[in-house]
Order: structure tokens, then sequence, then C-alpha cells
């Protein structure tokens, strides 16, 4: 069953990297290159043992730059492994309770909350740093990967020109010239008479 959650993982981070790409170039020059196996060994060595879904996010990206989320209903940036280490780190020295050493931070708002994986069980929680609780924000990372998707696709679909309604025709946007004639604001379709 790993082994399927795990291709499983790769092929919806295709999904949602490719989404990403179609729906917002922006945000998809942040992402960074994949780690490198020694990276992720890095990471396992410091934090303790990587379920396979770990491995497979990381060998597919190294987290975003700057301080845009990866999703268009999302306030989270992924984590690279070296913040995913420090911020695991701090955690481990200074977080809040509730924590826990089998949590790892895969992304953050930069306000001090993370979206963690349990190690344990492989959901998702949100460890926010001024409340004890610890929210599932999905039952898994494929999980949460597809509902990131689900948004970008979502969005793509609702900024696409639709056909004029029944009846109707539609006509191009005016000229500034035509804006002397009709104010700003103008329906510019109108229904077809014969």
């Amino acid at each position: 069953m790993a082994a399927k959650r795990k291709g499983d993982l790769r092929a919806a981070i295709a999904r949602l990297l490719a989404t990403v790409a179609e729906s917002d170039a922006s945000v998809a020059r942040t992402l960074r290159k994949p780690t490198t196996a020694a990276k992720r060994a890095k990471l396992e060595k410091k934090t303790g043992e990587l379920p396979s879904e770990v491995h497979a996010w990381f060998a597919a990206h190294d987290g975003q730059s700057g301080s845009r989320a990866i999703g268009p209903s999302e306030s989270d940036r992924l984590l690279g492994v070296e913040e995913a280490i420090d911020a695991w780190t701090f955690l481990e020295e200074e977080g809040h309770a509730p924590w826990k050493s089998s949590w790892l931070p895969l992304a953050t708002n930069g306000a001090g909350d993370y979206l963690v994986i349990d190690r344990s069980s492989g959901a998702l929680l949100g460890y926010q740093h001024d409340a004890r609780a610890r929210p599932k924000r999905a039952a898994s990372l494929v999980a949460w990967v597809e509902t990131i998707e689900q948004a970008w696709t979502s969005v793509a679909a609702s900024t696409k020109a639709s056909a004029a309604p029944e009846g109707w025709t539609a006509t191009t946007s005016p000229k500034a010239g035509a804006l002397k004639k009709k104010p700003a604001g103008t329906a510019y379709l109108f229904r077809a008479t014969a």
C-alpha cells in the first residue's frame, strides 16, 4: 500500500506542478529544483526517519523562494530541506505545546505557523504558534496536493472567457474613442433582435 501511495503522490505532485505552471507562471518560478538524495539524507539524520512520501515530496522540489503561497486559496509557502530542518529544530527546542518530534514542517505562512506532516500517521496538521489546537488539514500528503491542484484548476476555469448567453452576441471591447460616446461600465453584450 505504501508504494501505491508514493506513486500516487508522485503523479499528484507532477499534476500540481503542471497546473501551477499553466495557471500562474509567477508562482511556478518560485519553485526550486528537486533536492538531492544527500540533502534528503541530511534531513533524515537531523529529524528522524522519513516516510517514502516525504522523500518523494522533496525529490520533486526544494520548496519555494520568496513569499508566494503555493495555492490560490492557501497562505502557505513550501519549505525547502534546509528550511524544514531549521523549522523542525526551532519547534523541537522552543515550540509551543502540543508539539511532537514526529511532526515535520513542510510549509509555512511566514508568521510562525506551519503545515506539518505527522510521520506516524501521514496526516497533515496545522501548527499554529499562538493556539493549542492542531487542526487536521488533510488525511495525507496526496490529499493535500490534490486539494491545491483542484483549487488552481477551479481558478483557471473561473477566469476563462465564457461564451455569450443564448440569444446574445458578444462584441469586442470598445476603443478609447468609443468610451466618449458610451460611459465605462456599459454592458458590451447585446440581445439579438430580429
